[in-house]
């Protein structure tokens, strides 16, 4: 029996995929569909657990089509610390599937120091080695459908002639592309331009790059964020330069039924206790911008000035748990950049 630690923060395919000793990097290798077949595995094998009388490995639902539903932290939700028991015969059928197709080492390793110089490869401050982040919750990996291919407006920097405090319109466009990633469409929304991108790529940037990166990136994730801000606030509050918490629920809870809203409740205020970096009670258009630069970092602290399906889902799956995690680490990384970047 192949015995699988949970720690804090984690769920079903971070778990086992921190237990085969896959990063980040291993993980967005490996297609989606690929992980549908290691979810059915998995159901597979609790299914027998439940028959044969042994505990389940996880709790809530195992509802493939939930992946589109703001309530889809009810699938495959595992409990802090608990260990998953899986068949030995099912784990290598995992194994079989996740290492074939990603190249992931056979063993587990440390993530390493980043090397690069620039901004978005420093080490966010942090007591102690940052975990793993996963790449997508167990409910996004059963999505019955393979990311599309790219789009052009999926490839185009949506912020490039949007005003430096954001606009309405571009909010609307990045919440369409949001949409897609919880869809697990293979979008992206970049805030840089070809010449940063380039320069991020830089093997050895001079100071003069590492500050034109910078700037680059919070003013880009600052449009972002601005944009979001007044889109929010402009189609579910009352305009204003804030985002409500009044307007912040309406906008996470908008398509679901009363039973879900109430379910969702107690997430959907650890979110906006997050979001609300300097605890206020409103989210700015700073904080906005942070959460979504955030966003933008793996597991080795590097940032490449874009968020897809995949950085969006490593967050959002543990953006609503209340205790602090590499989340707010990020964040507190992100809106101290911000915060120098406007001196």
């Amino acid at each position: 029996m192949a015995e699988i630690k949970v720690t804090t923060g984690q769920g079903v395919t971070q778990a086992i995929a921190s237990s085969l000793g896959m990063s980040t990097a291993d993980c967005k290798k490996v297609k989606i569909n690929v992980w549908q077949e290691v979810m059915k595995l998995v159901k597979a094998d609790n299914e027998q657990r439940i028959k044969n009388g042994q505990t389940t490995n996880y709790t809530g639902t195992s509802n493939i089509d939930q992946i589109g539903n703001k309530s889809v932290k009810n699938n495959f939700t595992i409990l802090n610390g608990q260990t998953m028991e899986i068949d030995d015969s099912i784990m290598g059928k995992i194994k079989s599937l996740l290492l074939g197709n990603s190249s992931a080492p056979a063993t587990p390793t440390a993530p390493t120091a980043p090397t690069q110089t620039t901004s978005t490869s420093q080490a966010i401050p942090t007591t102690a080695t940052p975990p793993i982040i996963q790449t997508q919750p167990a409910s996004a990996v059963t999505q019955t459908k393979t990311p599309t291919s790219k789009s052009s407006a999926s490839e185009a920097n949506i912020v490039a002639n949007t005003p430096a405090d954001g606009d309405f319109k571009t909010g609307s466009v990045a919440n369409n592309l949001f949409n897609k990633m919880m869809h697990a469409e293979d979008v992206k929304i970049s805030v840089i331009s070809d010449e940063i991108s380039a320069l991020m790529s830089k093997k050895n940037p001079t100071p003069e790059d590492i500050k034109k990166i910078q700037t680059a990136l919070s003013q880009g994730f600052q449009k972002l964020g601005g944009s979001m801000t007044k889109f929010i606030s402009e189609k579910y509050g009352d305009g204003g330069e804030t985002i409500s918490k009044e307007a912040f629920m309406k906008f996470q809870n908008e398509g679901l039924s009363d039973a879900e809203i109430k379910q969702m409740e107690a997430s959907n205020n650890n979110v906006f206790k997050k979001l609300d970096h300097d605890g206020d009670g409103v989210i700015s258009a700073k904080e906005m911008a942070a959460f979504y630069y955030a966003m933008d970092f793996d597991d080795k602290n590097v940032g490449n000035g874009s968020i897809d399906a995949v950085s969006y889902y490593a967050n959002m799956s543990i953006l609503d748990d209340p205790n602090e995690n590499i989340f707010d680490k990020k964040m507190d990384y992100t809106y101290n950049m911000l915060s120098q970047n406007e001196e």
